[in-house]
């Protein structure tokens, strides 16, 4: 297996004007949408004039990122790249699959690694040849064993190639990494990136959560019991180093802070917090949540069903891992209202 990422900075604005003329198209838009493109678009220097696409800047490089038609130009402009390495790939019984800028390549081990080798070369001189950056240090080579249930890194020589042995090939554990999901030749899970950044976010969600709670729970006391509370306020010290957390007695800014709270928390509306709290709910607490939300459950519930279509010998973490996120939220969330 080969995998790498292309950068689409550098590409040739006027080979990407030829691949759209070559698709039969002038202009990738409607006469009744061009106005709504050109307020989107002009901030960065994208004009449409005489129905045809034009650039205002001077290097005429690189596609405008983060637009709605930048997915479809970076498209349009790997059409003969992605056919030309196609049709290699498949005369080595392989398979080729691109998404976006992240692609994969897949032939059977029967292929001796030096002609793999060679391909992978021709790839990044193609890449350079339509003015496209290919990540080296993501470029990379996998052998996938089944009988062993194994996936290596392979890494060797960068000397000119006679034959398979002219180089001297080593071999390192690994995981395969593409698209947000890592394989080990054992399970399929998501990566340690994606768990991190929502383990993140949970933790974020569920801070503003419980201060929101915490907060309406306080100013709904009586006066005497309110000042009591800002009197003997305390907050987290976090010591150098390893040691936990400790607590001391708010400074007279934190004071201010916690009353500035107070008196929100006491003209904040019933449903701005039940609102908040749902949607927290159903991101980071939910194992089955309701309806079509944006929640990395939902997306994972997806991503499960989709592995287990295919018949295969390997376990399917991601379902697990999301759900054990879940429930560490769920019990600080507890462990915060019994305390309170």
């Amino acid at each position: 297996m080969l995998t790498s990422l292309l950068k689409f900075k550098s590409i040739s604005r006027e080979k990407l004007k030829s691949q759209l003329s070559m698709v039969g198209i002038n202009s990738p838009f409607k006469r009744n949408n061009q106005r709504a493109y050109i307020k989107n678009i002009r901030m960065l220097g994208e004009l449409i004039k005489n129905n045809q696409l034009i650039f205002s800047n001077k290097n005429n490089v690189g596609i405008p990122q983060g637009t709605a038609i930048s997915a479809t130009l970076a498209n349009v402009y790997m059409i003969n790249f992605d056919k030309q390495i196609n049709k290699i790939t498949k005369h080595f019984n392989g398979i080729y699959r691109r998404y976006s800028d992240d692609f994969i390549i897949v032939i059977p081990t029967t292929t001796p690694l030096y002609k793999i080798i060679s391909f992978k070369r021709y790839i990044v001189k193609r890449s350079q040849n339509i003015n496209l950056t290919i990540e080296p240090h993501k470029t990379k080579i996998f052998k996938f064993e089944s009988a062993k249930s194994s996936i290596t890194k392979l890494s060797y020589s960068n000397k000119k190639l006679k034959n398979n042995k002219s180089n001297k090939i080593s071999s390192t554990p690994s995981s395969l990494d593409y698209l947000g999901f890592m394989f080990d030749g054992i399970s399929v899970s998501l990566r340690p990136k994606s768990i991190y950044k929502y383990s993140y976010k949970s933790k974020r969600a569920l801070k503003r959560l419980i201060m929101l709670e915490n907060d309406n729970h306080i100013s709904s006391l009586g006066n005497d019991e309110i000042q009591a509370k800002i009197q003997n306020y305390y907050v987290k010290k976090y010591p150098n180093g390893h040691e936990p957390a400790t607590w001391r007695i708010a400074n007279n800014y934190e004071r201010k802070n916690y009353v500035d709270r107070i008196i929100a928390a006491k003209s904040r509306k019933i449903n701005d917090i039940l609102s908040f709290h749902k949607n927290v709910t159903q991101r980071y607490l939910c194992f089955n949540p309701r309806g079509k939300n944006i929640s990395m459950m939902n997306y994972a519930i997806r991503a499960q069903k989709e592995f287990n279509k295919s018949q295969h010998s390997y376990n399917v973490v991601i379902l697990k891992q999301v759900k054990r996120q879940i429930k560490r939220n769920q019990i600080a969330l507890g462990k915060n209202r019994k305390n309170r």
